[in-house]
């Protein structure tokens, strides 16, 4: 039922239930947003999106994982735009917005299938590893294209300035602007993805043999 059919004399249960049903379903997605460890009831209730269900019930790495996670974030990005959301600890732009939602989702797909014995504890460990490496790449990717041409830039204006003669060579700097950022794009991917592929034994060995794996638990993996 809708809310715009209700009135005084028809539909106030049902109008209370759905009420009630959005509300938490809010609050579970500004929880899960934040990062924070969810209940068992804003787990019930962020469940409540179809969506959502089908994702936790698909295999890990499923290619259609990503798909849902885009329908998800732009239910979070529609909400946060029509005032649900507190804007407290919440993004503005629709690419922040899903990042959250990569790492919440993908954080309650793994304590919803190990809780279920459909994932081993090991798994778990890699599975959030993982994603918070192509987090980390994602995030480091945007900086390098931000920063890298101001900082390029500065230090050309700067050669030019100081030693006039080295104009032909700031000129050169500048044209290969694009191949120096690539080029450090690549050497960072190669530092995370190494640092990654050394965290995991680490963090087996610190979990060890918990038979779920919470946020709490491994609440150093945020980035």
């Amino acid at each position: 039922m809708k809310f715009t059919e209700y009135n005084e004399d028809f539909g106030r249960p049902e109008f209370g239930k759905q009420f009630e049903c959005e509300t938490s379903k809010i609050v579970a997605l500004q929880s899960l947003l934040l990062g924070n460890e969810l209940s068992e009831k804003d787990t019930s209730s962020i469940r409540q999106y179809e969506v959502v269900q089908e994702f936790l019930d698909l295999p890990l790495h499923d290619k259609k994982e990503v798909i849902l996670k885009k329908l998800f974030a732009a239910t979070a990005v529609i909400a946060q735009k029509k005032g649900f959301l507190s804007e407290e600890g919440i993004p503005n732009t629709p690419e922040d917005i899903a990042s959250l939602v990569d790492e919440g989702l993908t954080r309650l797909k793994v304590a919803y299938q190990t809780g279920k014995g459909e994932l081993e504890p090991e798994e778990a460990i890699d599975a959030l590893i993982d994603q918070a490496t192509v987090r980390a790449i994602a995030f480091t990717d945007a900086l390098i294209e931000k920063e890298m041409p101001v900082a390029i830039d500065k230090l050309c204006t700067f050669m030019v300035k100081k030693y006039p003669k080295t104009a032909p060579l700031a000129l050169w700097i500048k044209r290969s602007e694009k191949v120096i950022t690539h080029v450090t794009k690549q050497v960072v991917r190669k530092g995370i993805q190494t640092m990654a592929k050394a965290a995991k034994p680490i963090v087996r060995t610190i979990v060890g043999k918990a038979k779920k794996v919470s946020s709490k638990n491994l609440s150093f993996l945020k980035a």
